[in-house]
């Protein structure tokens, strides 16, 4: 295996490659660091690539302690512990050593982190001195499940004082709460800063900011602001290489100074050094020169004009995933039925990373071959090998979001996407006209509907057309392929008379009609039989052609609770006592989020004079003063809570944008991601809020 010249360089001897209480690794590895301090997010086929290279350079220095971090630390968020058994086995070899003791303790955070706390605290025993333990000890107790303001604190103090030129540990300086701590611990970060010039140290003064805001009464926030004042003066010269992270922190503290015109020149800057993707410029430039129209005759015209541009796209930028989505985008717009084109967008999705799940994309490609009616079996063959893993490969847990609604909604999307296979898999099993296998999968279908869907899922009638209307269409199709045409006729029956399935999809009303004349059935008797029922009382209308998406059912409980809104109130869970909630996850800096604050705005304006129910926004913003001038600037009035550690305690990988409802006991019960019009998403939550789920049994 080739050796990493560089690597030469480092001596031989465990002890010389596994030093206790070196902060930096050596110069010669430096280019191997997942580079945390830049807050970079690898792609999965760089994160890959990266542990490959770190890998190589382990093979003639196995010992590397820095290494060996490296390889834990690249691991996918949240931690599973997959690492584990790798690393037990290089204990084994070294049972007494502290740091091989820190090294299986860092590796089995995720899948047992009491016994990775023990193991921590037992090397620490062992190297005192050793300072990735209290890093590691951070990290476990700033997480959701083993949430412990005080141990970060305690923790983030030792580890400083062990490296004090090291920051990332500052990066959880959100999450304490008591306020002398978070006084000394602001304090220490400061005179840290006051002699910073790289982009990596310059990036937290961010968290020191939101620190000394929450410490800073009312009546002082200007002195604060005119701190921010003369803290900006120094980050701006220190930032000519336009380092992301720095440029981030610039736009923050103008926003907390007030100087707009400083943040609209930041803002520029940040948009002058984004990085150009061709493709994607190259489709900008295509859709302002080929609107949308109105008539079937200017949608084919579109979507030719879009698949001949496409196959120029991918021929230019075959390594650019923006082409090779357009591409697949052509395809599904021309409805084309070319294996061999399908063949390649699936090839290029594929290579260059359309999805960081293997198994995701497997069965997006499935859905595209079995709807195009192309190399149907090859896509067969991949969709049984998908629900076999799903059956018997048990999913990897992470006990740092065990109790949280992250890991409900994992469950709830694994659930969804056995359900989503089940789908495509009895599509392709009709077309093939494998009836057995068709019938088969319908089974594990309904008893999905039966199980999955009642625990996951909110009973809602809106959620009919892609649940229960998927199963009855394909029951209904398989009937028919069996020639069983009364059975046929009864499934499409109660598609074509539920008002919400047809107003989403129409339904197979042609189908129907024709089975039913063939049956001898009078156009009298057609309209009486097929007669939509009344639509759901006070259930919102959505557009026709537009679907409802299910919320997830929940009942997890808020945790206790201090915390302040935009205008300075302090929150606690008495304040959702005895009421129905319904809050809006969003951020300053998501400009998603910002097209329904005036949707949010409504729905707080309908329901402000209620006794019963509440409408308020939870903000994943660390400094409150941001948020304030955000609000003031644009008029909303609506309340905001802001505390991203807080959020980040109830939901560790949140996704902004979403929406829960809460019970009168201040439980989360529904969860959801709302529609796209602001119509149907204010109605949605007032139709939430006025008919909440019921008490769980």
């Amino acid at each position: 295996m080739r050796i990493l010249p560089a690597l030469a360089l480092l001596a031989c001897s465990a002890r010389a490659q596994m030093p206790v209480g070196d902060c930096e690794p050596p110069a010669a590895i430096q280019a191997l660091s997942p580079d945390q301090h830049t807050g970079v997010k690898l792609s999965e086929s760089e994160r890959i690539a990266k542990i490959a290279r770190i890998r190589e350079a382990l093979s003639p220095h196995p010992d590397d302690l820095f290494l060996n971090r490296w390889i834990v630390e690249l691991q996918p968020k949240p931690q599973t512990g997959r690492l584990a058994a790798e690393f037990q086995g290089k204990l084994a070899g070294h049972p007494d050593d502290g740091r091989y003791i820190y090294l299986y303790a860092r590796a089995l955070v995720g899948k047992d982190t009491p016994a990775a706390i023990r193991l921590l605290k037992k090397a620490i025993t062992q190297e005192p001195e050793l300072p990735w333990t209290y890093l590691a000890l951070t990290g476990i107790y700033s997480s959701a499940a083993f949430r412990d303001s005080a141990k970060v604190a305690e923790n983030l103090r030792t580890y400083h004082k062990a490296c004090p030129a090291n920051l990332d540990a500052f990066a959880n300086l959100n999450v304490v709460e008591d306020e002398s701590a978070l006084r000394e611990l602001a304090g220490v970060l400061r005179t840290q800063l006051m002699g910073a010039t790289a982009p990596w140290q310059l990036r937290y003064y961010s968290p020191l900011w939101a620190a000394e805001f929450r410490l800073t009464p009312p009546a002082e926030l200007d002195r604060a602001r005119q701190v921010v004042a003369e803290d900006l003066k120094r980050i701006e010269p220190l930032s000519q290489d336009n380092d992301p992270g720095v440029l981030n922190v610039l736009s923050d503290g103008y926003r907390l100074s007030g100087q707009k015109d400083g943040e609209a020149r930041t803002n520029a800057r940040v948009a002058a050094a984004r990085p150009h993707d061709p493709a994607f410029e190259a489709y900008e430039a295509w859709e302002k020169d080929h609107p949308q129209g109105s008539g079937h005759a200017e949608y084919n015209a579109r979507a030719e004009a879009l698949y001949q541009a496409s196959a120029g796209w991918v021929k230019q930028w075959p390594d650019n995933p923006v082409a090779w989505q357009q591409r697949r985008e052509a395809l599904v717009f021309t409805r084309s039925h070319s294996a061999e084109d399908w063949k390649q967008v699936a090839d290029g999705l594929g290579r260059t990373g359309f999805s960081q799940d293997e198994r995701s994309l497997k069965h997006s490609i499935a859905q595209d071959w079995v709807a195009a009616n192309v190399m149907v079996k090859e896509a067969l063959d991949m969709l049984r090998a998908l629900l076999d893993f799903s059956e018997t490969d048990p999913p990897a847990y992470s006990d740092l979001i065990q109790g949280t609604i992250a890991a409900d909604l994992d469950d709830a999307n694994r659930a969804s996407s056995r359900f989503a296979i089940l789908v495509t898999l009895t599509e392709a099993a009709l077309e093939l006209k494998d009836f057995e296998l068709a019938r088969s999968t319908l089974v594990k279908m309904r008893k999905w509907l039966d199980t999955d869907f009642r625990k996951y899922y909110d009973q809602d009638p809106m959620n009919f057309p892609d649940r229960e209307g998927r199963y009855l269409s394909l029951m209904g199709r398989l009937a028919q392929g069996e020639g069983r045409k009364l059975d046929a006729l009864a499934y499409y029956h109660q598609l074509i008379t539920n008002p919400v399935y047809v107003r989403e999809y129409a339904g197979p009303v042609n189908t129907a009609r024709a089975l039913f004349n063939e049956l001898g059935g009078t156009d009298e008797a057609w309209a009486v039989w097929s007669k939509p029922q009344p639509w759901p009382a006070g259930k919102p209308e959505p557009p026709r052609g537009w679907g409802v998406m299910a919320w997830n059912a929940l009942n997890r409980s808020l945790p206790e609770m201090h915390v302040p809104d935009a205008k300075g109130r302090t929150w606690t869970l008495a304040d959702f006592k005895g009421k129905t909630t319904f809050v809006f996850l969003w951020a300053t800096w998501c400009g998603p989020c910002w097209r329904k604050l005036p949707w949010m705005q409504k729905l707080y304006e309908a329901v402000k004079d209620r006794p019963d129910v509440q409408a308020i926004s939870l903000s994943m913003d660390e400094n409150p003063a941001i948020v304030k001038r955000f609000m003031t600037e644009r008029e909303f009035s609506f309340p905001v809570l802001v505390s991203k550690s807080y959020v980040e305690q109830v939901l560790p990988e949140v996704i902004l944008g979403q929406t829960w409802l809460l019970d009168g006991d201040a439980s989360i019960r529904l969860h959801g991601n709302g529609p796209y019009l602001e119509q149907l998403w204010v109605a949605e939550a007032l139709d939430k809020l006025n008919h909440p789920p019921r008490p769980p049994r």
